[in-house]
C-alpha cells in the first residue's frame, strides 16, 4: 500500500496524475542514485512540501449590456489617390527624377584598375559611390561612351576614402574613368550599360 501512495505522490509530481489542490501538500520527488560496490542502481523518492500554485484561468469578457446600442464608427477621411500614366522618355532624352535613387554603383578604385559592383543598372536616377582602395588619391568622372561632357564628377578621394554622388542616367553606355594624370591611360576606366 505504501509503495502505491508513493507512486500516486511521484505521478502526481510528474504531472502525469493530478494532485488534490490544497495548499500546501507533500510532494515526493524521485531520482536516481548511483549504484555502489555493495547495492545496484535504485530510485530513490523523497517527500517535500511545496506550495500550491494558484491556478490561472483565462479572463472571461464581460458580457455587454443589451441595452447599450453599438458605437458610431468614426467618420473617415478619405483621399482620392490618382496615378499620372508613367511618362515614356524619349530616345537619348534624360528620365525624370524620382524621389529615391533606383539603382545604386559601386566604384572600387585602385592602382590603374576600376572594378564596378554591377556591368549594368536601370535607367533613371542612381547613386554612384567611389571607394578608394589604392595606395594613391583617386577621382571619378562618367561621360557617354561615344564621347561627350562629363555628366558626373567626383572630386579626389583619398586612399581609404569613400563619395558619392546622384546622377540621372538615361539608357545607353557609359564610360567611368580616373581623369588624374596619366591614370586613364594607365587603365583606370570601365563601361557601364544602363538599360
Amino acid at each position: 500500500m505504501r509503495r502505491l501512495v508513493l507512486l500516486l505522490a511521484c505521478l502526481a509530481a510528474v504531472g502525469v496524475v493530478a494532485a488534490p489542490a490544497a495548499e500546501a501538500r507533500p510532494v515526493v520527488r524521485c531520482h536516481w542514485i548511483k549504484a555502489t560496490k555493495k547495492s545496484k542502481r535504485r530510485r530513490v523518492c523523497v517527500k517535500v512540501k511545496v506550495k500550491a500554485k494558484p491556478k490561472v484561468s483565462a479572463p472571461t469578457p464581460a458580457p455587454a449590456p443589451a441595452s447599450a446600442p453599438p458605437p458610431a464608427p468614426a467618420p473617415a477621411t478619405v483621399l482620392a489617390s490618382v496615378d499620372p500614366e508613367p511618362a515614356v522618355p524619349a530616345a537619348g532624352a534624360a528620365v525624370a527624377t524620382p524621389a529615391a535613387p533606383v539603382a545604386r554603383l559601386q566604384v572600387s578604385a585602385r592602382e590603374w584598375l576600376l572594378r564596378l559592383s554591377r556591368p549594368s543598372i536601370v535607367a533613371g536616377l542612381a547613386t554612384i559611390e567611389l571607394v578608394n582602395a589604392g595606395e594613391d588619391g583617386h577621382d571619378l568622372h562618367l561621360r557617354p561612351a561615344d564621347g561627350g561632357a562629363d555628366l558626373l564628377a567626383i572630386d579626389e578621394t583619398q586612399p581609404g576614402g569613400v563619395a558619392d554622388r546622384d546622377v540621372t542616367l538615361a539608357a545607353g553606355r557609359y564610360t567611368l574613368y580616373c581623369s588624374l594624370p596619366g591614370h586613364e591611360a594607365a587603365g583606370m576606366r570601365a563601361t557601364l550599360t544602363v538599360g
